[in-house]
């Protein structure tokens, strides 16, 4: 039986490459094939443990028919996966019950219950809860499992059983057979999950509470505190905490009672908004609104439902977020709850507002703003002023979106709402970058960045990053934009959120190009555009195609750039994207006077000219002033290109952009003092 090896199995497991040539060293040269598709599944299932890994391997080696699909079918299911592992000299099984019964009573009830325990891992306060013990006790006897190779620890502070050895736990039959004495401290198996749900219950809305600590208020806990309680003294404490915690939660949330779904539903929620996690949030969200739908909770139903619609408006998904808020409006309304109803609409508002149909996001808005204004709801206000700023600015009115964000700012300020706080000074850096006033941009989200960093506030950070990374690129701060979106992509690979990293390699894209290198800059543009076109995100298409002309330019593919100039004309033509057209307008203009076609270059940047001045965009104004200027000059009309070409100078240095640069030299060079007739442009 082997059961020699069962004193010296470790569970350092392997990775999946190291697995799969375990395998193939074993089972002999040349008998499997070099890209048999099922066999990372086959090491898998082995959970990449190099006895298990061997076991399989020998059987292929002996048994010439078998293939590795058949191996991998056999090994999928659970309920004979272990009795399957083993040979004539090895058995998986047989090592693990030779260490089981070599444990004291208390080692082995820890071994049956981490068996049953929702998530993957567990840490020693989660043990005493498991067990209702001290933390000491329950720490030591995850360290005695750990020393005899049941448990591993890949995370200081934290134990988690290999998946065979959990399967093992949970095959070893009934509670009789297992576990002779039939208790585990102060009660059975059932009463030991309890303790653990009860603990992981209370302790996320310990988290909360400095996470989120105003919504955390208007809930109650429903479960006993548990005995021991992990140090949550600050946010930092309960993000790291939750960060840990994270998988068990929602298996947890995912594998109990209605009631306690929707009470984890609640405590998760602005974790996982904050983390930038709306898929996972939408799978916990939607099975609280069954939850409460069960217990007959109108109310609850109608506080998931919004929260799943929140999560659908982070994941993209409008139409699905808006037929959610609707069906919340419609429960708040049946319930006569006001301030429900006006939360509805606000959510109702941001949907209108990304599917870009500015008059009913305002509508919405407005709504939300007299009803809670009506509650004296000063949060409910600020947010919805906020929204309301965010509309203004979509239709140009600066003013008009900064004013009501300085009023929301006020609100925050004065409530403590720190979120809202670094969310407001963000968009307010993004209205000034949008008028094209890089110094007071980048001060604002200097500013925000901190604010979500302070909150640990992980999305926000990113998305602040990335911000500045396109600022700090605008102003000829290429070291500094390269760094902030290395950043932001870093954080946004670690959260899992998939729109962010879109915006980051763009602005790669656009560094590139700005620094010369305009064939890694296409490389990421090219498959920027597939994306965008998969996504349905079609100004950012524009973009790309805009973008790539840019790079056609710079290798002298004039033939190329016009063709995607021309379709990016007439996307950002039927989306109505006035900016985006400017830009593109622009550059056709740069393109026909390279090409000597000066008349049709000149109408070019008379149109981007007249949107710039309509869209009250500066940069793109002194874009469109230069391109006059530059025709002016090839022309010959060197005294009609200066008023235009001073002008450009001059909101170019207001602005803050590197790009005024050549513009400057330009005029240097045609100012009365230095013209010369041997002046070529």
């Amino acid at each position: 039986m082997g059961l020699d090896d069962a004193h010296t199995l470790a569970l350092g497991v392997l990775s999946l490459t190291e697995a799969t040539s375990l395998i193939r060293m074993v089972a002999g040269p040349n008998r499997l094939a070099e890209d048999d598709p099922d066999l990372p599944e086959l090491a898998l299932l082995c959970g990449c443990l190099p006895l298990a890994l061997r076991i399989a391997g020998s059987r292929l080696r002996h048994r010439r028919t078998l293939t590795v699909s058949d191996l991998a079918a056999q090994l999928r299911d659970e309920q004979s996966r272990l009795t399957r592992l083993c040979d004539e000299e090895r058995d998986v099984a047989a090592v693990f019950e030779t260490s089981y019964r070599g444990m004291r009573h208390d080692e082995q009830q820890l071994l049956l219950l981490l068996g049953r325990i929702p998530g993957g891992d567990i840490d020693p306060y989660a043990a005493a809860a498991l067990l209702g013990t001290s933390h000491y006790l329950a720490e030591s006897l995850l360290e005695s499992l750990l020393d005899n190779n049941l448990v591993m620890q890949r995370t200081a502070g934290r134990y988690l059983l290999h998946d065979l050895v959990r399967l093992y736990a949970r095959t070893l039959g009934t509670t009789d057979q297992a576990d002779p004495e039939g208790s585990v401290e102060a009660g059975g198996h059932d009463a030991a999950l309890e303790r653990l749900l009860d603990y992981y219950q209370y302790i996320a809305h310990l988290a909360d509470s400095h996470i989120a600590p105003r919504a955390s208020r208007d809930r109650t806990v429903d479960c006993p505190v548990p005995g021991v309680v992990p140090p949550l003294p600050d946010l930092g404490a309960a993000l790291q905490w939750m960060r840990a915690e994270r998988d068990n939660l929602l298996a947890a949330a995912l594998s109990t009672g209605p009631a306690r779904t929707a009470a984890l539903s609640g405590s998760l929620s602005a974790f996982l908004v904050q983390e930038g996690l709306p898929s996972q949030g939408a799978v916990l969200h939607r099975a609280a609104a069954a939850a409460a739908q069960e217990l007959g909770d109108l109310r609850g139903q109608a506080v998931a439902l919004d929260r799943l619609g929140r999560s659908r408006i982070m994941m993209g998904d409008y139409q699905g977020a808006a037929e959610l808020q609707r069906q919340t409006l419609a429960l708040h309304r049946g319930l006569g709850d006001r301030s429900g109803e006006a939360t509805a609409l606000w959510q109702l508002g941001r949907v209108h507002h990304m599917e870009r149909d500015y008059p009913a996001a305002a509508r919405c808005h407005e709504q939300a703003l007299a009803i809670f204004r009506s509650l004296g709801d000063r949060l409910g206000e600020g947010n919805t002023l906020w929204a309301l700023g965010r509309v203004r600015q979509q239709a140009l009115d600066y003013e008009g979106a900064t004013s009501l964000g300085q009023r929301a700012l006020v609100i925050y300020r004065e409530l403590g709402e720190g979120l809202g706080e670094a969310n407001l000074l963000w968009n307010l850096g993004a209205i000034h970058r949008a008028q094209d006033d890089l110094p007071a941009a980048a001060d604002l989200l200097e500013q925000a960045l901190q604010a979500y960093q302070n909150l640990g506030h992980r999305l926000g950070e990113a998305n602040a990053r990335c911000e500045l990374g396109y600022l700090r690129s605008s102003t000829g701060d290429y070291p500094a934009a390269a760094a902030l979106f290395d950043a932001a992509l870093e954080t946004y690979s670690e959260i899992g959120e998939r729109s962010g990293p879109f915006l980051v390699r763009h602005g790669l894209a656009r560094l590139r190009l700005e620094t010369g290198q305009a064939l890694a800059a296409e490389e990421l543009l090219q498959q920027l555009l597939i994306d965008y076109r998969e996504a349905g995100v079609r100004d950012e298409e524009a973009s790309a195609l805009h973008d790539l002309a840019r790079v056609r330019l710079a290798l002298g593919d004039r033939a190329g750039a016009a063709g995607l100039l021309a379709r990016a004309r007439t996307l950002v033509e039927e989306i109505g994207d006035r900016r985006r057209e400017a830009a593109v307008l622009h550059t056709t203009g740069s393109l026909l006077l390279d090409t000597a076609r000066p008349d049709e270059a000149l109408t070019c940047f008379r149109q981007a000219l007249d949107l710039a001045r309509e869209i009250r965009s500066p940069l793109a104004e002194a874009r469109a002033l230069e391109g006059v200027a530059r025709c002016a000059v090839r022309s010959g009309d060197h005294a009609a290109a200066l008023p235009d070409l001073r002008q450009a100078v001059a909101l170019y240095r207001r602005s803050g952009a590197a790009e005024g640069a050549a513009a400057e030299s330009l005029l240097t060079s045609l100012e009365p003092a230095g013209l010369t007739s041997t002046v070529r442009f």
